[in-house]
């Protein structure tokens, strides 16, 4: 069973499976979270495209 390792400093293979290390290590990284700043940009931004939208329907209800 234990024949079957082998370490190869060229690829970066560790043990019996065909993975690499940086491919299981990206895997297992969590995923970015967005900054608040950008949040809070995106949701101003949304809002005051939604307020236009609403004076747009305003403005066609009147004609």
């Amino acid at each position: 069973m234990f024949s079957k390792w082998f370490v190869s400093k060229e690829k970066k293979r560790v043990g019996p499976f065909p993975f690499r290390k940086s491919c299981i290590a990206q895997k297992n990284r969590k995923s970015p979270e967005w900054p608040a700043g950008e949040v809070k940009a995106l949701a101003i931004a949304h809002i005051n495209l939604l307020i236009l939208l609403q004076d747009l329907l305003i403005f066609m209800a009147d004609l």
